[in-house]
């Protein structure tokens, strides 16, 4: 591969990167590409960050620790792997084999839509003559521009997999992904930036929440009953603290009349694990930290 002449712009994620490398090319589809390429990849959705495809950044030609630092979301997932992520290229190989092969499923339908900014798509385009896909704006639970504070766009006709190769200004109707912004979101949306920062400054921190967050629950020495019983105790503070208009905008089964009985956030972490390697998207851990601010140490968060 050979991507040293396409300049990879401020804030990009590497897979907008490649679609505009497959444009640069003049590539008759962007799945043809990047098999020219030899790029495999199952799908180039904005949270699959255990895919070999983000090996592509070596060819930056700059350190790989600091393009995905800059090019991908890879450091937000730190928190739901408890641990620090080595990103030197063999100790990603050893995470990608523990964790690629994984097929996460966020049981409460988050939102898995690519994301854009329509103030930073006008920019982009003047500045650089073509608009693209911002890692920032597809960091899990944000709803508006860190930048701009605007509130976020998705695809009316929903783009979750790019192997389409669309990128923001080729799509032709954008709805808000939230239709009014209360002062609850706009303070969420701000813890959501602040982790996000900390999760690239001080990784391994970071990373040690979830262990803070378990210990803060009273989970770390419960036996698999004590642990259910123990979650449907704390649910109902949860949500009662979190509030309707977060959890709905986060979570598609809250903004939909129920048909399954009682939602279980706290089961999906604690109780339904029964693969050693499950993980679960960091907006679980986010969330629980959102809801424990007080209780825990969050100085992180600015």
């Amino acid at each position: 591969m050979s991507f040293l002449n396409l300049e990879i712009f401020p804030n990009e994620h590497y897979v907008s990167w490649l679609i505009r490398k497959s444009a640069f090319q003049a590539s008759d589809s962007f799945k043809r590409f990047l098999c020219r390429e030899n790029i495999i990849s199952k799908g180039m959705k904005s949270y699959d960050v255990f895919d070999h495809s983000i090996f592509a950044l070596r060819q930056t030609g700059r350190p790989l620790h600091s393009e995905i630092n800059s090019h991908s979301i890879l450091p937000f997932w730190q928190i739901s792997l408890g641990a620090e992520a080595k990103l030197d290229a063999d100790s990603l190989n050893e995470t990608f084999n523990s964790f690629g092969l994984v097929d996460e499923k966020t049981i409460l339908q988050v939102e898995r839509n690519w994301k854009s900014c329509p103030r930073c798509r006008h920019n982009d385009v003047e500045k650089y003559g073509t608009s693209y896909w911002h890692v920032k704006h597809q960091i899990p639970g944000l709803l508006m521009c860190p930048q701009h504070r605007e509130t976020l766009e998705k695809s009316a006709i929903p783009i979750s997999n790019l192997h389409c190769g669309t990128l923001p200004h080729q799509v032709s109707r954008w709805k808000p992904v939230v239709s009014k912004v209360s002062q609850s979101l706009t303070h969420w949306n701000q813890f959501v930036i602040d982790m996000y920062g900390y999760s690239i400054s001080n990784s391994r921190e970071f990373a040690n929440l979830k262990a803070k967050i378990t210990s803060a629950l009273g989970m770390d020495a419960l036996s698999y009953e004590e642990k259910f019983f123990r979650c449907n105790e704390l649910l109902p503070e949860l949500e009662k603290c979190l509030g309707d208009e977060l959890l709905a905008y986060l979570f598609k089964d809250y903004a939909r009349p129920p048909k399954r009985g009682r939602f279980q956030i706290l089961h999906l972490l604690y109780v339904y694990t029964h693969r050693p390697h499950m993980i679960r998207s960091p907006i679980y851990w986010v969330l629980l930290a959102y809801w424990l601010r007080h209780q825990i140490d969050l100085s992180i968060a600015g």
